[in-house]
């Protein structure tokens, strides 16, 4: 009784496509996601930046923000001090005059701290919590020792 086997060739070919597909998937759902280095063309203005300025946001979506970070950050970030992720003064520090890729890295966190792990992926916020979110992060700016 002889065993047939597929040809070498048929496996690579099998690989190939698995891979290719992999990566056309992967790279379909980072676009419509909004990720990637044109991120912040592609969320420009629509308001964002005047809503989460510190000096313009309001005192309701600045509480709101504040009740979203108790319940979604919190464990992971802390007020002037370093813990799993950055303050949330360093962050408002780097991103004070960039709401647009705030609101990316909060809805699809990658690794770009060094030092700390990537964020997690969920639970996704809505946009309107996202802003929240965002204009009480950067109203933390300077009020931190870190």
């Amino acid at each position: 009784m002889s065993e047939h086997k597929p040809p070498r060739w048929l496996y690579l070919l099998t690989a190939g496509v698995l891979l290719l597909g992999t990566l056309l998937i992967a790279v379909g759902t980072r676009n419509s996601r909004g990720d990637g280095a044109l991120a912040s063309d592609r969320l420009q203005n629509g308001g964002l930046d005047e809503v989460c300025r510190p000096s313009s946001s309001t005192p309701g979506l600045v509480e709101r923000g504040a009740a979203l970070q108790r319940m979604e950050c919190a464990g992971c970030h802390s007020d002037g001090r370093r813990e799993i992720g950055p303050s949330y003064e360093v962050i408002a520090a780097r991103y004070h005059r960039r709401p647009n890729e705030l609101i990316v890295a909060i809805g699809h966190p990658e690794p770009v701290w060094a030092d700390y792990p990537p964020g997690p992926t969920g639970p996704l916020l809505a946009r309107d919590d996202q802003t929240a979110l965002v204009a009480w992060i950067l109203n933390q700016e300077g009020k931190g020792n870190e």
